[in-house]
Parts: structure tokens; sequence; C-alpha cells
């Protein structure tokens, strides 16, 4: 027995996609401002270069679990996932 799938209307795509389309630049975003900010506060306090790196790791960890939360958070309201 096959499942049918629900004709989608016109937009539906772009609905869909929306909630998807700006993760990549808040992952990008969050790594380059912590980065930035390590690299400021290693000019300012001439520990270069480890408040950048520290920051810069800090950045990538908060935007990787901002980027799977939120990915999981539209799947799972996702209509159309075929749940068992």
């Amino acid at each position: 027995m096959s499942k049918e799938i629900p004709e989608r209307k016109s937009g539906s795509v772009q609905r869909d996609l929306a909630p998807y389309i700006g993760l990549g630049s808040q992952l990008a975003g969050a790594v380059i401002g912590c980065g930035l900010l390590g690299w400021w506060l290693d000019g300012k306090y001439g520990t270069t270069p480890w408040f950048t790196i520290g920051l810069g790791c800090f950045g990538a960890i908060a935007g990787m679990t901002h980027f799977i939360r939120s990915a999981m958070q539209a799947n799972a309201n996702d209509p159309t996932n075929n749940k068992q």
C-alpha cells in the first residue's frame, strides 16, 4: 500500500524552506562575530591568540548548537514529515 503525497500549492516550497534559509548565515555570523571580538580583546590585552581561539571555538559551538536545534524544530513542525 503506497502513501499518497499531498498536492502542494503555489509558493509552498518557499514557505517550507524559509526556516532553513538563514541558518547558514547565523552559523557563520556566530563564528566570525566571536572571532572578531576575540581578536579585538587580544589587541587590547596583548594575549594574542588566546581570546581569538577561545571565542572562535565558543562561536562555533554556539552556532552549531543553534543550527541543530533550529533544524530539528523546523523538521518536527513539518506537516509532510512521515512519522510512524
